[in-house]
């Protein structure tokens, strides 16, 4: 029975971070209408990015966490301007089929770009894990899981109290109507 809860614990432990990339693929789908294919090399270039930080710039790891996530803006904004910019109401097929290439372009660049970092990284909590009740609980996964119900529930307070976040609630809702709104008081304010 114990190895079962400890197996159950595991694996709610690991859902919170499957939680937290799903939170990526919705997110992208609601401001694009894209399905992103390419969202795990997407957070498998995020950890190589901390990791090179941490391993080959000698950064701690709050600047190795700055340094990726500096460098996955990079990159997203160059993906952004070089390829899907370009792209003018594309069919849905090739929006999917282009997030599949970058997902294989990213896999195999990784490779090369990052061989010899190695994808350790120690971390400032105990290595032990926590016992209660003869259940062992991984600490890593438990912070892990932590930091990523904070994500969630920062990303979420953002898109229900922040004028920002409602004004893209209603532009995910209906693109059309909202954009009517914004050029409406766009010209409401250059006639004042």
């Amino acid at each position: 029975m114990v190895f079962f809860i400890s197996l159950l614990i595991d694996g709610a432990l690991a859902g919170a971070i499957y939680a937290l990339i799903a939170l990526a693929f919705v997110l992208v789908y609601k401001a694009s209408r894209m399905i992103n294919f390419a969202i795990g090399e997407w957070v498998m270039w995020g950890a190589l990015l901390v990791a090179s930080g941490v391993h080959a710039l000698g950064l701690g790891l709050v600047g190795a966490v700055a340094f990726a996530c500096a460098g996955m803006i990079t990159l997203a904004f160059a993906f952004s301007r070089l390829v899907l910019r370009r792209m003018t109401a594309p069919p849905a097929v090739t929006l999917i089929m282009i997030t599949l290439g970058l997902g294989a372009v990213m896999r195999g660049l990784g490779a090369v770009i990052f061989a010899g970092v190695p994808g350790a990284i120690s971390l400032p909590i105990p290595v032990d894990p926590i016992i209660i009740d003869g259940v062992p609980i991984a600490t890593d996964k438990l912070v892990a899981a932590l930091v990523a119900a904070l994500c969630i529930a920062l990303v979420s307070a953002f898109y229900r109290y922040s004028r920002t976040g409602l004004a893209l609630q209603a532009l995910a809702d209906d693109r059309q109507t909202a954009m009517s709104a914004a050029a409406s008081a766009t010209l409401r304010l250059i006639s004042c």
